[in-house]
């Protein structure tokens, strides 16, 4: 009835060009639970934060979290097409600044190839879905 992932990571960028001299590094770690009220509906809640060290020479970390809820129902198991729709809370801190945004999503996924009849097997056997997104836009996936 349950799903849980987790994903973690790290990056380095070098910017070296037109005058600017600048590495960055940060990553970012995240959680996420979902459960199937029926076998083509399913209902998602993460977290994922990310992080910058020293963002462009400021002295200054970007640090990012970002909570969503998010809920796809698969349409027909016959057609696979699935509507989803999420609301994500993102708070921004940089140099004593703190941003909050608020996002609505509302769409439509279609799923390409045989991953199986329902959504709980499209979403175990299909692509990465969540568990591949590493942007703090991050949001239910399949």
């Amino acid at each position: 009835y349950f799903t849980i992932g987790a994903k973690g990571g790290g990056d380095n960028v070098n910017i070296d060009g037109g005058g600017a001299d600048e590495d960055i590094s940060g990553g970012y770690i995240g959680g996420a639970l979902t459960g199937y009220v029926m076998p083509n509906l399913a209902i998602q809640g993460d977290v994922l934060f990310t992080g910058a060290d020293d963002f462009l020479g400021s002295d200054e970390n970007l640090d990012t979290t970002t909570f969503t809820i998010g809920a796809e129902y698969l349409v027909s198991e016959m057609v696979p097409i699935s509507i989803f729709g999420a609301y994500s809370f993102g708070n921004t801190e940089f140099a004593g600044e703190d941003v909050d945004t608020d996002m609505w999503m509302i769409g439509a996924r279609f799923y390409f190839g045989a991953a199986g009849p329902t959504l709980v097997d499209k979403h175990r056997n299909g692509t990465l879905g969540w568990i591949g997104r590493t942007s703090a836009t991050s949001f239910m996936g399949p």
